[in-house]
């Protein structure tokens, strides 16, 4: 606990906890002592994004999330609302595509610069990002052969 003279106020500060945050969220610090004797939480948001393994073929996914699938026959893939609107808000996923092509449904708001389609045998990454001045989700999607 360190010791802080102020002139005529004298405090105590120690460090209490550190505990990892959600990725998107602001970091915060909270006070669980008193004035006099502060005891400060320390949470500290994860990195950009929080990996999640997906076997369901229709999913809500969240922004900040990189959402991984395997070889999928259809994919239905709806967004999450956006985390924080002071901030880009990017939802990402993968899949592979087999020797039928998957079908893949996104919602219809999702805007991207130019027409694709899946082929067989493929893996795709998926990127859409929010844009909060103008309230749209702009998408860019790349393939690889396997």
């Amino acid at each position: 606990m360190a010791q802080i003279d102020l002139g005529r106020v004298q405090a105590q500060v120690a460090v209490g906890t550190t505990t990892t945050g959600a990725a998107g969220t602001n970091a915060e610090v909270t006070n669980t002592g008193t004035p006099a004797s502060a005891v400060l939480n320390f949470t500290i948001p994860t990195g950009c994004y929080t990996v999640v393994q997906q076997t369901a073929a229709s999913a809500t996914i969240a922004p900040q999330t990189l959402n991984i699938w395997g070889e999928m026959a259809s994919l239905n893939i709806t967004l999450g609302a956006p985390a924080n609107a002071a901030m880009m808000n990017e939802y990402i996923f993968m899949f592979n595509s087999g020797a039928t092509p998957t079908v893949l449904t996104l919602p219809a708001n999702v805007k991207f610069p130019r027409p694709f389609s899946i082929d067989a045998n493929k893996h795709y990454e998926v990127n859409i990002v929010y844009n909060s001045i103008d309230q749209n989700f702009y998408g860019i999607i790349a393939e690889w052969n396997r």
